[in-house]
């Protein structure tokens, strides 16, 4: 979906170390035979102008004259300990981890409108503009989530994403929503007895609250916990009259 390397891939390269240790392409380890050994530190900057982690990669052929007369190709990657012993990583790349972490970020976020309505009330966006303080937090979450993927860096370990990557992930985590709204339909029946039914209190926002939803989706068992709260408040003041 993203086509991007590994978390951790190095993008870009330094070139240094021994310049005189040779590798023979065939075998990709490293000799000092130089009739064999026709790879160098100094082959990747011939061969890798930009010295990226693409390049370095790639597979290169080599000409005749380099190999004694006999065509061939290789990978700087498969030579042994090319990197430790002529390169440098100056550039890691995160993508993958940024993605992951924006879109696990985005699903929280989402999660969070979820929350706003529970039992089965699909309504879950109902009176948001009218609640300033959970859209400050909304704002603010998403604020500091795009500053941690564009300038976090190698201190967070996250690479800036493009616009591409950003709906993306955005739409990952909306999926959290069709989640929310089908977990609606699932009926979950409630013990009365674990909770006490208050005919007079009002849950969520004004103009959309009423009673306790559970006396109107299961009024057999909130009439039963009522009954049950009654009789124990008769026996209480039974017993505060002895």
């Amino acid at each position: 979906m993203f086509g991007v390397h590994s978390n951790g891939w190095c993008s870009s390269y330094t070139v240094g170390g021994d310049r005189g240790t040779l590798w023979d392409p065939y075998t990709t380890l490293s000799t000092s035979n130089n009739t064999v050994g026709t790879i160098n530190c100094g082959t990747f900057s011939s061969l890798c102008g930009d010295k990226s982690g693409v390049c370095f990669e790639a597979g290169h052929d080599i000409q005749q004259s380099h190999l004694g007369g006999a065509p061939g190709s290789f990978r700087f990657s498969d030579l042994d300990d090319f990197v430790g012993t002529c390169l440098t990583c100056k550039t890691w790349d995160y993508t993958m981890g940024s993605l992951l972490f924006n879109s696990f970020i985005f699903c929280q976020v989402f999660n969070e409108i979820n929350s706003r309505e529970l039992f089965d009330d699909y309504r879950v966006f109902s009176g948001l503009l009218g609640n300033p303080v959970f859209c400050g937090v909304l704002l603010v979450t998403v604020a500091i989530q795009i500053i941690l993927i564009q300038f976090g860096g190698d201190f967070l370990k996250t690479s800036p994403l493009n616009l591409s990557q950003w709906l993306i992930t955005i739409a990952l985590g909306a999926v959290t929503l069709l989640v929310g709204f089908l977990a609606k339909f699932v009926r979950v029946k409630e013990d009365p007895d674990t909770f006490f039914v208050n005919p007079d209190s009002t849950v969520g926002d004004s103009g959309t609250s009423g009673k306790l939803k559970s006396e109107k989706v299961y009024p057999e068992e909130s009439q039963k916990g009522k009954e049950s709260s009654l009789q124990s408040n008769r026996e209480v003041g039974a017993r505060s009259h002895v």
